[in-house]
């Protein structure tokens, strides 16, 4: 039974592949509507940290740090944690720091030296380390999720986070699967875009475990129409109509057979009402219509 689950939004990583000039007060519009609808906490990285001012946004900050020069930028009151993608890369960092912020540990299991290191990490684990998060799954193995479980007995204290990849298109499957197991928050970006296939659409997620299970995470789903325009204008990227929760079309209806259907009993064809996800339901005329769309 899932609990509770956070998530973790990697969108502003990709800030840099944005095909427009945006301002700096654009990208801050975009990071409230993104806290506020779906995202606990926003991964950045310091390319994403020069374009806003940090210290005028409220909202909780995930600092990915990929050398020591990156250190300089940590202080940042907003940033909560540091996110430390390889090996031992913390332990030379700052003992102030460490003692200031929290981290997660990355690590990719495809590599069995990464999977031993891991396994380290959670037997004998650093007195720093907050998450470890678990990437290079892209598809379900309940002996594998069980496995992370049994590990994560040794050490209550540690908690897991996924990263899924979207190559076989079921990271929301895989993500939703792990909240289910118990783990502690799920990474993701606004839409799934990202490299290789991309990531879980922490939207989807959302509204997974709001319907299906009924619980309240804690986020305006109302405002994700919203958020879709927004994302954008910022990246430069068009959604697509029929992008599942996010869709300006996914409410769209045609069918005669369809549309009495939901004009009789909207759960017939519909999971949840559009407005909450900000969105409105609409007949359209055509061939397929007949009688049912006055």
């Amino acid at each position: 039974m899932i609990k509770q689950i956070k998530t973790i939004d990697m969108s502003l990583l990709y800030l840099y592949k944005r095909k427009r000039q945006v301002s700096p007060d654009m990208i801050k519009k975009y990071i409230k509507l993104l806290n506020k609808t779906c995202a606990d906490i926003l991964e950045i990285n310091t390319y994403a940290l020069s374009l806003f001012d940090i210290s005028k946004v409220k909202a909780e900050f995930a600092l990915r740090i990929e050398n020591e020069k990156d250190l300089l930028k940590a202080s940042e009151k907003n940033i909560t944690h540091l996110i430390c993608p390889s090996g031992n890369l913390y332990i030379n960092w700052p003992l102030s720091l460490l003692e200031e912020k929290k981290i997660i540990f990355e690590t990719d299991i495809k590599s069995n030296k990464n999977l031993e290191l891991f396994n380290s990490c959670i037997t004998k684990p650093s007195e720093h380390i907050d998450i470890i998060r678990i990437k290079g799954i892209a598809t379900f193995s309940r002996k594998y999720f069980e496995r992370l479980l049994e590990l994560k007995k040794l050490n209550p204290r540690i908690n897991i986070d996924l990263c899924a990849g979207n190559k076989y298109y079921c990271a929301t499957a895989l993500s939703y699967e792990a909240c289910k197991y118990g783990f502690y928050s799920i990474s993701g970006t606004f839409t799934g875009f990202g490299p290789l296939g991309g990531h879980t659409p922490i939207e989807e997620l959302i509204m997974a475990v709001s319907v299906i299970d009924n619980i309240a995470t804690g986020h305006d789903t109302k405002y994700f129409s919203q958020l879709a325009k927004l994302y954008e204008q910022v990246f430069g990227s068009p959604v697509s109509s029929f992008k599942p929760v996010i869709g300006n079309k996914i409410f769209e209806c045609e069918s005669g057979i369809h549309v009495d259907g939901i004009t009789k009993d909207c759960k017939t064809y519909e999971p949840y009402p559009p407005e909450i996800v900000g969105l409105k339901r609409k007949f359209i005329r055509g061939k397929h219509s007949k009688k049912a769309v006055q």
